[in-house]
């Protein structure tokens, strides 16, 4: 054991820094295991005399502040119960409440009586009656066909993709397939012997022209 005690203090004489160092472990060491056996000690409190009385006289006053507001709430209560209101009656209406005021709500005005079928009584005399549905449906297809006869069909290309031939007034030839215009009308149809053309939803069939001898 000395012979250790005497190298350790070989050592430390030969190196003071390391001696310095170690010196200063052990300190900091010996404050800790102090400060730790001074924590596991039996430690002492000491109640404040005097909290408990504190406490319960705070509780008694806010439940005494409590009834009181409520007391007083409750009387409030019964006093504006008691209390009443006259109102005084109204005046009797002198006017009638759905009596209707023309100068606020005007009649309207009425139109004028028509005294027949196909005449109206008015400042611009009679009036015939509006034409029937058939009979502007006749002039209508018997104008389309008017003007289908201005047209001249020379002749038709059929296959694929037929055709029709019309001469014109001046003498030009002008070729229409289905579906293209001519002269107000459309092509519908183009078969070997003559074309349907369209006009107005009016169908016209025209036939090949003969030719002029």
């Amino acid at each position: 054991m000395r012979s250790m005690i005497t190298q350790f203090r070989a050592l430390l004489e030969a190196d003071r820094k390391k001696a310095m160092v170690l010196g200063g472990l052990l300190c900091l060491l010996s404050i800790v295991v102090f400060k730790m056996v001074a924590r596991l000690g039996p430690s002492a409190g000491r109640a404040e005399p005097g909290v408990e009385g504190i406490a319960g006289a705070g509780v008694t006053d806010v439940a005494s502040a409590g009834q009181t507001a409520v007391s007083r709430t409750l009387a409030n209560v019964d006093a504006a119960s008691r209390s009443f209101v006259e109102v005084p009656a109204p005046p009797p209406l002198s006017r009638d409440l759905f009596a209707l005021d023309e100068s606020h709500f005007p009649r309207p005005v009425q139109k004028e009586k028509s005294d027949g079928p196909g005449t109206l009584s008015s400042d611009r005399g009679v009036q015939p009656a509006s034409e029937n549905a058939d009979e502007v449906r006749a002039r209508l297809v018997a104008q389309v066909h008017a003007d289908a006869a201005g047209l001249r069909l020379g002749s038709v290309v059929v296959g694929q993709t037929p055709a029709a031939v019309f001469v014109m007034p001046d003498g030009k030839r002008l070729v229409v397939r289905p579906g293209q215009p001519i002269a107000g009308f459309v092509v519908t149809h183009v078969a070997s012997d003559g074309v349907t053309i369209e006009r107005d939803s009016v169908s016209v069939r025209l036939d090949i022209a003969r030719p002029d001898r």
